[in-house]
């Protein structure tokens, strides 16, 4: 009713709790703007936000600063109040760049006047137009703050991280770390694009963070409906630093939040299920595969595409949403018609009575679907083949029969293991034909297994990572790894439907299609496949699913019980292990009097049963690891140590050779070698991109391949293990840690074995394949890592610009075609030079600039570089 509240463009609204009130904030155009949006508050008059009344308490800006203005959160720190929030400058056209600044607050509705800037997309990956989004969360003794970049309106969208330590004023810019990479990024491999602009919380008992987020199907990015909203468990890395993992495709199933109530369920389970007409065969389907909104659905001839595929969900009142995996838009009504023949579509979830339904059992695996708004069923129109709703006439074309493709937890990685509920660090594995359950078998492919759809077309089945053509089945009650005969048999015996665990619902339990009463279970060692019907044999029949995490590495460091290496040896992957942990290894704790470790790692020691308690901290070779843990210590963690902040391109240079990293034969498949050769000057395939992923630890790509990194082959941690590129899979064979033996010169250490990356014999020849092997200092494992500031000539644009800066950096020699007008732009984008190219190549005097970021820029490129 306050004629001075904004009317139209409406988003990012979220509430916080101050005081003992809870406010509203969001953003809107202003009365009569169209272009700048401004930020405003709303108070709740109770306790209850859900039934409050909500009173408009007006603008909130800055007085010295009163420009565009979106995306406002709240900090509270110390007794103080805080709004951060994307913002301007008066004189940026279209209001961008848009960047990340903070202003304290008077009281939850006004701003003190002066704001700091905190943060400008400056980085390469964010893009040079947009920080918006701001998110905060406190943990460990500092705030971090998670943006979003790049722009919703491209693929690249994505999460940026700042951090303050808890104590120092967020006011002060340069109290704030700004981390040099994305931190969650989408994944086009699983059609999820631009994930961004998210928000956090904890789940009900208070035990776990999570955070949501929007992301779209689309490939070119998007700012529609076509987003929808997505969440995922935030976790911690034990430097304190936030871990958001990786995005998950549509349709998987994840644990829910600890301490929410259960999932509701009715007379057909929640799950993944293909849907078939009883009269055509053919399958319910999205034409064109299509992610939009208002998309035509359809039946259309089976060929295993998301399109195919339907998240079925029970709600509170009981009925049903059925969602698309392809691109998460759910199953609606056009126009919320009741008329018979209304076109069935996908639209935004809005939990309208057009977007539930009810599923009626007609015996033999058919069902009729019946919507609640309209009480009409789903019906195939036999002329147009499109899923119309229609009163119930009892044809084929109105059954349909539901195929379940998947119900489990599913992790991102291609493959996951299987932790025993009540056997701590057993997992189900296979040894010699035999299923069975054993203690830490980490790196072991024995215990990976890749979930595939049934064989029998129900439920799923479990593919052997190392013997891929053989699956995991019953056979007279006992469970073995057989080879896939082909038969329907063996197609029955190797089906299993995931459902909630027996013994604890988080978990889950696997029922063989053969016999509704029959689990996968474990006794005395040994997996069985039989019914259970006491607490023991649920316990026994419910595992804990591993996150992609848990494929370590072969042991990298060897604890001694005496000092001087000394008495029995335990070796260790990298992880952290608890005192129970190191029990079923059978090491016993405080025992330990000395470790070795390769270059590149590093342990720290506890007192504490559960990385608590007193701690030390030890790299290499430690023959004596000191008094305070001296028999004393309880629990260990394993982990990279090498130097951080080496993103960049480089060419990589042999000490010994003097010759360069190279792509053998200039090839970008999939198992090309890495080869040394002779220097090619700009030659794309000498230059490689570093990426750090964590504490030293690097992806490595060749900007001939970027969509590939180099790996050992085959995982492997032998000596003489080969280098190559592959699809990235975010192994530990795929990562590399930079060690730094002197000044100038790196080894990089394989992450899966602390092998380092040489020469073999100590060659001098062109073409010699770069190999794996101990780390014994040789300087034919010595690289260095030269930025030439490299970058990449378009060939199919020969107006494509290239820069050489000088070794002092006072002169840049620019190559472009003559006529071009180019620009050096501070990085806040103020211009500090301009000229036109006289010739292909020209030299320019750059002494005078201060050191910096600078953007060369010609129309519609631009190209940054460093002034040092």
């Amino acid at each position: 009713s306050d004629a001075n509240a904004p009317r139209y463009a409406y988003w990012a609204p979220e509430i916080h709790r101050i005081g003992g009130t809870w406010y509203c904030y969001f953003t809107a155009n202003n009365v009569g703007d169209d272009v700048y949006q401004a930020c405003h508050v709303l108070q709740a008059d109770s306790d209850d936000p859900y039934s409050a009344r909500w009173t408009y308490k007006g603008r909130i800006y800055d007085p010295a600063a009163d420009y565009y203005f979106i995306d406002a959160t709240i900090l509270q720190l110390g007794g103080e109040l805080y709004m951060i929030y994307c913002g301007c400058e008066p004189d940026h056209v279209n209001h961008f760049p848009q960047r990340l600044y903070i202003n304290k607050m008077s009281s939850p509705t006004s701003l003190v006047s002066g704001r700091t800037l905190l943060s400008s997309p400056t980085l390469s990956w964010e893009g040079n137009a947009v920080n918006e989004g701001p998110e905060v969360i406190v943990h460990g003794g500092k705030v971090w703050l998670a943006y979003s970049t790049s722009g919703c309106w491209t693929p690249d969208y994505k999460l940026g991280l700042m951090e303050l330590t808890v104590g120092n004023n967020p006011m002060v810019a340069s109290n704030w770390y700004k981390h040099p990479n994305p931190v969650f990024v989408g994944n086009g491999g699983i059609q999820v694009y631009a994930p961004g602009h998210h928000c956090f919380f904890q789940s009900p008992d208070g035990t776990e963070d999570w955070f949501a987020y929007h992301a779209t199907p689309e490939s070119g990015g998007a700012c529609d409906a076509s987003r929808t909203v997505r969440a995922q468990r935030l976790y911690w890395n034990a430097d304190g630093t936030p871990n958001f993992g990786q995005v998950i495709a549509g349709g998987m199933f994840l644990t829910a939040p600890s301490g929410e109530p259960a999932t509701p369920t009715g007379n057909v389970a929640n799950g993944v299920y293909q849907l078939t007409c009883r009269a055509t065969g053919q399958l319910v389907d999205l034409a064109s595969a299509s992610h939009s909104l208002n998309t035509n659905i359809q039946q259309y001839t089976s060929n295993g595409n998301d399109a195919q595929k339907w998240a079925i969900q029970c709600q509170a009142d009981g009925y049903y949403t059925i969602t698309a995996v392809a691109g998460g838009l759910s199953m609606d009504v056009q126009n919320a018609s009741n008329d018979n023949a209304a076109n069935i579509q996908t639209y935004a979830p809005n939990g309208g009575d057009c977007q539930k339904w009810a599923f009626e059992d007609l015996g033999n695996g058919w069902y009729k679907i019946i919507s609640k708004k309209s009480g009409k069923v789903l019906d195939i129109n036999t002329n147009t083949g499109n899923l119309q709703q229609y009163a119930w006439l009892g044809g084929e074309n109105q059954q349909f029969a539901l195929t379940l493709v998947g119900t489990a937890p599913h992790p991102t990685a291609p493959f996951v293991a299987y932790e025993s509920y009540n056997m701590h660090a057993n997992y189900l594995r296979h040894a010699y034909g035999e299923a069975k359950i054993d203690k830490y078998v980490t790196g072991i492919d024995d215990a990976y297994w890749k979930m595939v759809p049934g064989l029998s077309g129900q439920g799923v089945s479990f593919q052997s990572k190392n013997y891929p053509s053989n699956y995991l089945r019953q056979k007279d009650g006992a469970m073995v790894l057989n080879g896939n005969d082909g038969s329907a048999e063996f197609a029955q015996d190797a089906s299993f439907v995931p459902v909630a665990g027996l013994a604890n619902g988080k978990h889950v339990s696997f029922r063989w299609v053969g016999d509704a009463n029959r689990y996968i279970r474990h006794r005395d060692g040994k997996l069985y496949c039989e019914q259970v019907g006491n607490n023991v044999g649920y316990q026994d029949a419910t595992w804990i699913l591993m996150r992609p995490w848990f494929d370590h590495s072969a042991d990298i460091a060897t604890v001694y019980k005496d000092s001087e290496y000394r008495g029995d040896a335990y070796g260790l992957p990298e992880g952290q292990f608890t005192n129970a942990d190191l029990f079923v290894r059978g090491l016993p704790w405080n025992t330990i009097s000395s470790l070795r470790l390769p270059k590149g790692f590093k342990a720290t020691l506890y007192t504490g049963n559960n990385l608590g308690g007193t701690s030390a901290s030890y790299g290499q070779d430690s023959p004596y690891v000191g008094d305070n843990m001296n028999d004393k210590t309880n629990s260990i963690r394993v982990e990279p140590d090498g130097v951080r902040g080496l993103d960049g391109t480089y060419k990589i240079i042999g000490r010994n050779s003097g010759q360069y990293w190279d792509m053998d034969g200039n090839g970008t498949g999939n198992n090309t070698h890495i080869v040394q050769w002779t220097d090619e000057g700009d030659e794309r395939y000498q230059h490689w991109v570093l990426t750090e992923v964590e504490k030293g630890a690097y992806k490595i790509r060749n900007v001939g391949s970027t969509d590939k990194v180099v790996e050992v082959r085959d995982a492997s941690t032998q000596n003489r293990a080969e280098l190559q590129i592959n699809a990235d899979q975010d192994g530990f064979h795929q990562q590399f840690i930079a060690y730094q033996p002197e000044a100038g010169w790196y080894q990089l250490i394989a992450r899966n074995s602390g092998k380092v990356v040489e020469l073999p014999d100590n060659s001098q020849s062109a073409g010699t394949q770069l190999k794996l092997w101990d780390n014994n200092g040789q300087t034919c494992s010595h690289w260095q890592l030269y930025n030439d500031h490299y970058t990449e000539v378009n060939e199919s644009e020969p107006e494509a610009v290239v820069l050489y800066p000088s070794p002092a950096h006072d002169r840049l020699y620019v190559r472009a075609q003559p006529g071009t007008v180019l620009t050096v732009a501070n990085a806040l984008g103020r211009v500090v030079k301009t000229w036109t190219q006289t010739a292909s190549t020209d030299e320019h005097d750059v002494s005078d600039l201060p050191a910096g970021l600078y953007l060369l820029q010609d129309s519609g490129r631009v190209y940054k570089w460093m002034k040092r």
